[in-house]
């Protein structure tokens, strides 16, 4: 390290104060700084200084840059710690307010700085930091000669690190211009500070000293983790700008590559004369190995520099493959199919290679291809190559080094059109008849007895129907889907429905609470209500007795016939006898669903009680082009809601009120039923209890026979 100082007099200077309509001073021999502290932080002067930067300093490492000047000062003392305290900041002018350099005699205050706030430039920015560093804390006016750190070297917390400091520092390189302020003790109110130094027009004007590195020079290289070794590879480097050297205004004269294996001493050089920042290695030059380089450069003004060793490996990492098509389609054999995969390595290296293999079950796998020196990522697989059936595959490629990585996961493909039609092994006889088969590649089937369809969504190969048939001839269908919505053709098998029936069954009802309450007396283990035709629900066992099952309707209103349905574990089944029993109520009820507790509700205060009534179905209107109308669209879902309006006690509202949220019914005399949540329940009170109850219509439950 060859060190120089250098001093870099002042040759103009100006201070600027709020006590002049522009705020400028012009040329004096003296600068004023003044800082207060009244109701606000308050900024009376401060000083912009100017400097002929030399060209030395900014083409060499700085490792100081020191601000010498002559001041008197003078501050408040704390009277907490009996002492008098000024701060000082410094800052360089921002490229953007350029014109500021031209004339500083000709800059105004307000253009700079704010008279009503802090001590800094809002022009400018900090180009050192540090409490302790840029305090003064003597009895003033004892000090006459200071020197301050213009730009620290040394890393702060917070925002004010050396690289930020720096990337400010640049500017007053640039532009050669230093803004100093001064700042008081900011604690307490009536603080100030003042600072009186001498200009540029005085015998010991103000002063940088700069203290360079002759000697330094920095170099940036190329960044090299992999190099892949069959293709030709160019390492770089060149002469950079870096923290505290701004410009190294040279070029390179000569410089020497060097190359060696890690950990041996045995180093490969190549001498390079002239500019040529670069050298490349030529392809299938370096075996697979860990690697090292460096380079040394010589400038045309004498300084040199070399890099560290950077490291570098030619062994290539080990590549992955992810099939990106075909994949869970059906494949025409028949024709060329496009095999695609991605190939993924750490080193982000070009594949030289690839192999495909493929299976059908779990036999041996097969190579389809085994290709090498090429960066293919497809294969066309020519026609009538892959064999038909259901059939997986796989790929891996090879890394720079030919070397082999993983294999992909498998994908599957069907090659050919649909699957077969399935086998029906089974039918059985009864009402409800089992249907059971055989199939390849299903994800979904259809069962056909006579003119009906059922869908089995899903890979099951056995299916109850649903319905009881009557006796008689039928013919069952049974087709299946695969994975790729292609339809086997219709399989057929013929069978006949005997219902043999081994049981007895009867059935009697009564009305009571607004409710129908079946009984059944039934030797048969399952027992099924049905209401006008139609299925509600299943009996249930009463407690202790085997053939006595019970069944309550609360959600019956006005007449309705009743039988109960009996079935055996083979789906053998009787029916009993029809009965009819008839609900109703003088008013309206309504009750939580299935709880059998009702609310009466009577009256409406000066009219009949009120049943508001609202359904709608859902519509998107689209307008095409051309048309002047909307198509509309109507959704299948229907919104139903009821408002009803009573009037009642404060006891009864209350129980209403209990019920909101819950699934209720509610029926009255004019016959209308709802079934529904209770969603909200309004009040208004004095005497009576006028209320109003909004029900929002639900789906009712779907029985099933099981």
């Amino acid at each position: 390290m060859a060190q120089e100082t250098i001093r870099v007099n002042c040759v103009e200077s100006v201070y600027l104060g709020e006590d002049k309509p522009d705020g400028n001073y012009g040329k004096t021999p003296e600068l004023k700084l003044e800082h207060q502290k009244t109701s606000k932080e308050h900024l009376k002067y401060f000083a912009i200084l100017q400097f002929d930067v030399p060209e030395k300093v900014k083409k060499h490492k700085i490792l100081s840059c020191k601000l010498n000047f002559n001041a008197t000062v003078y501050a408040t003392t704390d009277p907490f710690l009996d002492r008098q305290e000024t701060h000082f900041n410094f800052f360089s002018l921002n490229p953007e307010h350029q014109s500021i350099a031209a004339d500083i005699y000709s800059s105004q205050y307000e253009d700079i700085a704010y008279s009503h706030g802090g001590a800094y430039i809002k022009v400018g920015k900090k180009t050192s930091a540090g409490y302790k560093e840029l305090m003064l804390t003597q009895i003033y006016p004892n000090y006459t000669d200071f020197s301050f750190d213009y730009l620290r070297v040394t890393n702060y917390s917070g925002p004010f690190t050396a690289e930020y400091l720096w990337s400010n520092f640049v500017h007053f390189l640039e532009n050669g211009i230093a803004f100093v302020l001064n700042e008081c003790d900011t604690s307490l109110t009536g603080m100030y500070s003042q600072v009186t130094m001498q200009s540029s027009r005085t015998s010991k004007p103000p002063y940088m000293e700069i203290t360079i590195d002759t000697d330094y020079l920095y170099l940036e290289a190329t960044s090299t983790g992999f190099v892949d070794p069959s293709k030709d590879f160019r390492f770089e480097w060149k002469i950079a700008p870096t923290l505290h050297l701004y410009n190294p205004m040279t070029s390179q004269s000569s410089a020497q590559f060097r190359i060696r294996k890690k950990g041996e001493e045995e180093t490969q050089t190549t001498d390079i004369s002239g500019a040529t920042a670069f050298h490349i290695i030529p392809a299938n030059t370096l075996e697979a190995s860990a690697y090292e380089w460096q380079v040394s450069v010589t400038t045309d003004d004498g300084r040199t520099a070399t890099t560290e060793w950077q490291e570098f490996t030619t062994v290539d990492g080990t590549s992955s493959a992810k099939i990106i098509r075909p994949n869970l389609i059906t494949l025409d054999g028949s024709a060329v199919n496009h095999f695609e995969w991605e190939h993924t390595i750490s080193t982000a290296s070009l594949p030289r290679g690839y192999e495909i293999q493929y299976r059908e079950g779990d036999s041996q796998w097969q190579t389809l291809i085994d290709q090498k020196q090429t960066d293919q990522t497809y294969y066309d697989v020519p026609a009538n190559t892959l064999p038909a059936g259901n059939l997986e595959w796989r790929v891996r490629t090879y890394n720079s080094n030919l070397t082999p990585g993983n294999w992909s996961d498998s994908a599957s493909i069907i090659v050919r059109s649909a699957p077969p039609a399935p086998i029906i092994t089974s039918v059985t006889s009864s009402p409800r008849p089992v249907i059971s088969w055989q199939s390849e590649g299903q994800i979904q089937a259809e069962v056909r007895i006579n003119d009906s369809t059922r869908s089995v969504l899903s890979a099951a190969k056995s299916y109850r129907w649903e319905d009881f048939l009557p006796d008689g001839f039928i013919t069952v269908n049974v087709r299946v889907k695969n994975q790729f919505d292609l339809w086997s053709p219709w399989a057929s098998a013929q069978t006949t429905i005997k219902n043999t029936p081994s049981g007895q069954i009867t059935l009697s009802a009564s009305v009571s609470n607004y409710a129908v309450s079946l009984s059944i007396n039934s030797t048969y283990p399952q027992n099924y209500i049905y209401r006008d035709d139609v299925l509600i629900g299943k009996a249930v066992n009463r407690e202790g007795v085997d053939t006595a099952f019970t069944y309550l309707d609360d959600t019956a209103l006005g007449s309705h016939s009743y039988y109960a349905m009996g079935v055996d574990d083979q789906s053998n089944y009787q029916q009993s006898e029809r009965i009819t029993e008839k609900v109703s109520v003088p008013f309206g009820v309504i009750g939580e669903l299935k709880a059998l507790s009702w609310i009466e509700l009577k009256r409406k205060r000066g009219s009949y009680p009120s049943h508001d009534i609202k359904r709608s179905y859902p519509v998107t209107m689209v307008y095409y082009s051309g048309n002047p109308l909307p198509v509309a669209y109507v959704s299948n879902e229907l919104d139903a809601s009821h408002t009803l309006e009573f009037t009642t006690d404060k006891t009864t509202a209350d129980h209403l009120e209990n019920l909101t949220g819950k699934t209720v019914i509610y029926k009255d005399v004019r016959g209308d039923l709802i079934i529904g949540v209770l969603v909200s329940v309004e009040c208004s009170r004095d005497r009576a209890t006028d209320v109003k109850l909004s029900i929002e219509e639900t789906q009712r439950e779907v029985v099933k026979i099981e």
